[in-house]
C-alpha cells in the first residue's frame, strides 16, 4: 500500500498537496515542522495505516504545495485555516491531529479555536511555553543554511548533521528524508521549501506563554518530548506532566524533534489513539 497524492485549493487560490494512506474510519492529520514536508510521516503511516487513515499535508511553501506570493501567509493562523479547509475537503467532522514543532503550534491553535473538530492532539516536541531566543535560533538556521549544493551527496552530508537531533536514524531513513527534502534545479540541489518562509513568521514580543489557553483545551493530549530538546526543555515537560489531560512520552536520545520513526514512538502514538486495543 502506498500514499495516494492529491491537492486542494486554499482560500488564497494556492494548491495545497496532501497524501493519504489507509481507509479506516478514524483519521489522523499530520503536519510537519517549519522547514519540513509530509514525507516525514511516511514511516508512521506505514505502521499505523491499517488501523487509522493517515493524511499528511505539505503546508504552503513546502514540498509539492504552491509557494505564497504574500509571505504574511506563512504563519500559524493561515496554516490552521488550511488544515480546516483540508478537513472540510475530506468531509471530516472531527479528526485526530499530530504536529511536529510548528505543526504542533498549528494543532494547539486548532484545539483552542475549533475544539469540536479535534478529537485527540499529539504534539511532537512543542508545548505552550517557548523561549523567544530559541525561536529566533530556529529561524536563523534557514537564513544561515547554504542556498544550494553541488551534488545530492553534498546535500545528504549536510542533512546527516542537521538530523542528529532527531535521534538515531538508519542510513535509509536519512536518504529517504533527503530524497524528499531537496530538489534539483539547473544541476544544483536546493531545499524543497520556499526560502522566504521565515519572513512571514510573526515574532512574539517575548517568550511564548500559552498556558492560559492550553489549559482550556478539552481533548486528550500526547506530548512527545525529546529529552535533549531546547524547544521543550525538561522544566516545561515537567509542568505538562501535571496537566490532567496531558500524557508526556520521553525520548531519551532525541533533541528537537523526535523522528517518530522508532517502534517505541509509533507504539506510544498507537496506544494514545487506542489503536492497540
Amino acid at each position: 500500500m502506498s500514499f495516494q497524492e492529491a491537492k486542494f485549493t486554499n482560500a488564497d487560490g494556492l494548491n495545497i498537496a496532501y497524501r493519504s494512506l489507509g481507509d479506516a474510519p478514524q483519521t489522523l492529520i499530520c503536519v510537519h515542522g517549519l522547514y519540513r514536508n509530509s514525507h516525514d510521516f511516511d514511516e508512521l503511516g506505514a505502521v499505523l495505516s491499517d488501523r487509522i487513515r493517515i493524511v499528511a499535508v505539505d503546508m504552503m511553501g513546502r514540498g509539492d504545495s504552491d509557494f505564497a506570493a504574500d509571505t504574511d501567509r506563512y504563519n500559524v493562523e493561515f496554516y490552521a485555516r488550511d488544515v480546516l479547509a483540508l478537513a472540510d475537503h475530506l468531509q471530516l467532522p472531527s479528526f485526530a491531529f499530530l504536529g511536529t514543532s510548528m505543526g504542533g503550534m498549528v494543532g494547539m491553535r486548532l484545539a483552542m479555536t475549533a475544539p469540536q473538530r479535534i478529537s485527540k492532539l499529539i504534539l511532537n516536541d512543542v508545548g505552550p511555553e517557548i523561549q523567544l531566543s530559541v525561536l529566533k535560533e530556529l529561524g536563523q538556521r534557514s537564513v544561515d543554511a547554504p542556498a544550494d549544493f553541488p551534488s545530492f551527496e553534498a546535500a545528504v552530508d549536510y542533512y546527516r548533521l542537521a538530523l542528529k537531533e532527531w535521534g538515531a536514524l538508519t542510513e535509509e531513513q536519512i536518504l529517504h528524508l533527503c530524497r524528499h527534502g531537496f530538489r534539483q534545479v539547473d544541476g544544483r540541489w536546493i531545499f524543497h521549501y520556499d526560502r522566504n518562509i521565515i519572513h512571514g513568521f510573526r515574532w512574539p514580543p517575548g517568550d511564548v506563554d500559552l498556558w492560559e489557553f492550553y489549559r482550556k483545551i478539552a481533548c486528550p493530549i500526547l506530548v512527545i518530548h525529546g529529552m535533549r530538546s531546547v524547544v521543550l526543555p525538561e522544566a516545561v515537560a515537567a509542568k505538562l506532566r501535571q496537566e490532567p489531560n496531558t500524557t508526556v512520552f520521553d525520548v531519551a536520545d532525541a533533541g528537537h524533534a523526535p523522528s517518530l520513526m522508532t517502534p517505541d514512538q509509533t507504539k506510544a502514538i498507537a496506544d494514545f489513539l487506542a489503536l492497540n486495543q
